[in-house]
């Protein structure tokens, strides 16, 4: 099955796939079944939503039901690739397909209501790549030979009483 200018993918629980496009910054979730039965291309999308930048990697997991993504551009001052982790939250709950994408820094701002999130992992260096541990849901991010750890958990909110995930 030829995708259109393709960059990452990953399967998810329920028989779907999630596939990156970086032609136009997509992230599609797909049903698996649809795309073995060749059945037509409109047919096939569960859910997208756009990613900020160009995805290189993504990783699914089942702890805390999240995307992870290595993502990259080209900087305009510095004429460099600048890569960055991001965290993709509450993509399943997508009301419609115009909804709005809230920015957020782990471990920084706490989330008022439950909307589609990124969640922007604060580095201290460019990453070549990453890992999560399925059991856990804890992150590991490379950079050639230093390993930086982000520890998941479930927070409330002190005020809203919302429950979310973080990483600290």
């Amino acid at each position: 099955m030829p995708i259109e200018e393709l960059s990452a993918s990953c399967l998810i629980p329920d028989d779907e796939i999630v596939l990156a496009k970086n032609s136009d910054h997509t992230i599609e979730i797909r049903a698996l079944n649809d795309i073995l039965n060749e059945s037509r291309e409109e047919e096939r999308i569960v859910k997208s939503f756009s990613s900020v930048d160009d995805v290189d990697q993504m990783i699914y997991s089942k702890v805390g039901n999240f995307l992870m993504t290595l993502e990259s551009r080209i900087s305009n001052y510095e004429k460099a690739e600048i890569r960055y982790v991001r965290v993709y939250v509450n993509w399943d709950k997508q009301s419609s397909p115009t909804q709005s994408l809230r920015a957020r820094i782990a471990g920084k701002i706490t989330p008022m209501k439950k909307t589609l999130e990124m969640i922007e992992l604060p580095l201290q260096y460019n990453p070549t790549s990453i890992a999560c541990c399925q059991s856990t849901g804890n992150i590991i991010v490379n950079h050639k030979n230093i390993l930086q750890i982000f520890i998941f958990k479930y927070c409330t909110n002190d005020t809203t009483k919302l429950q979310y995930i973080d990483f600290f």
